[in-house]
């Protein structure tokens, strides 16, 4: 599958963003968003997280390179969480400007 649209990286990551702020495991959020948004991949970033590949590794083939570049720093430095909520405001503004 392709690149995801800047809207559908948007709309991942705000509700990512959402579910991790509200508690759930990345594991339980990316399962709870495969089925709001069964036709974007999900279930191949799903594997390949449980085929022990990092977080960024599984999104490389749907995100931007600056966004995969962003995931890989922030794993490397403990934020995830936070970098997953910055990537969703900033996207869906990103959105409402064009």
């Amino acid at each position: 599958m392709a690149k995801w649209t800047l809207r559908q990286q948007a709309n991942f990551f705000d509700l990512l963003a959402d579910l991790l702020t509200a508690g759930f495991s990345l594991k339980q959020a990316l399962q709870s968003l495969k089925m709001f948004l069964p036709k974007n991949g999900l279930a191949t970033v799903i594997a390949e997280l449980e085929n022990g590949q990092s977080f960024s590794q599984a999104l490389r083939s749907k995100v931007t390179t600056n966004i995969y570049c962003q995931l890989v720093i922030a794993e490397k430095h403990g934020s995830v969480d936070q970098s997953v909520l910055q990537l969703g405001k900033y996207l869906k503004k990103a959105c409402a400007t064009t």
